[in-house]
């Protein structure tokens, strides 16, 4: 909630209503965001932070990919049309969001594969990385607490500081 600026759960109720998300349960009885989550979320702040509202926004959970035949090879660009909206074509064809052709043949979308994760975070314990306490929150979704913190089979100790933020070195557990 902190880093969106709401005071009240009932306001992350309505985003996560927004993208048809709804928190994990954790272990402890808590809740928490994954890595997909929170970006969903993030893109859904940027949204907001433009001045539009919650009404209007499409998550992009909710779209499915149309392609024109060839066009869209050629043409560098697909529509993306809302799912409610399926059942008729879009009276503006610039309406709907479009994404280039690059991402799409690379297979990038809004949701990244929840491997993705664990592929970033192998990575750093294998370079040595220190990341900082933002960085471990934006992969694991939940801020690293006390001078060691588990997340999967990846144990982050702390060590030193990066900037303002604590450093985390990345141990993968045997």
């Amino acid at each position: 909630m902190a880093r969106y600026g709401l005071t009240r759960r009932a306001q992350l109720d309505q985003r996560l209503d927004a993208i048809g998300e709804t928190l994990h349960p954790d272990p402890q009885g808590g809740e928490y965001a994954d890595v997909a989550l929170v970006q969903h979320l993030d893109d859904l702040h940027r949204w907001l932070s433009q001045g539009k509202s919650l009404a209007d926004y499409t998550a992009m959970g909710k779209v499915r990919i149309i392609s024109h035949g060839e066009e869209a090879i050629t043409g560098g660009a697909i529509d993306v049309t809302p799912v409610a909206d399926l059942s008729s074509e879009p009276e503006n064809p610039l309406t709907p969001v479009v994404l280039t052709l690059s991402q799409a043949l690379a297979g990038q979308s809004s949701t990244p594969s929840p491997l993705q994760v664990w592929r970033e975070l192998e990575e750093a314990c294998q370079c040595s990385w220190i990341l900082s306490t933002s960085q471990v929150r934006a992969l694991t979704g939940m801020a690293p607490h006390g001078d060691i913190y588990e997340y999967g089979a990846f144990r982050f100790k702390r060590n030193g500081k990066i900037g303002r933020e604590a450093g985390w070195e990345v141990w993968k557990i045997a």
